[in-house]
């Protein structure tokens, strides 16, 4: 399957999963917030010889961190973890 397939499928699902009233309006929010830092987050921070470079790539990572064990908490792990192989390079 080409990635852009499976991104649209997950969109697909995640959108699909606004009318699920088992997810609640927070998860939603989470979910939302952790594709928009994926979205952004620079992936090869960690390479960068520019300090401001790293700490913000590192702040980032620690972010969507955060936001991943925030949706496993709720019962959400395997979605984020699909939604952050969309974006990994």
């Amino acid at each position: 399957m080409k990635l852009n397939q499976l991104r649209k499928l997950i969109r697909e699902e995640l959108a699909s999963m606004n009318g699920d009233e088992t997810m609640s309006s927070t998860s939603q929010e989470l979910f939302n917030k952790l594709e928009s830092l994926l979205k952004t987050h620079d992936w090869t921070y960690f390479m960068s010889d520019d300090h401001r470079a790293f700490n913000r790539g590192e702040y980032q990572h620690e972010e969507i961190k955060d936001l991943m064990n925030q949706l496993k908490n709720l019962g959400y792990e395997e979605k984020a973890k699909e939604l952050y192989s969309m974006y990994k390079q």
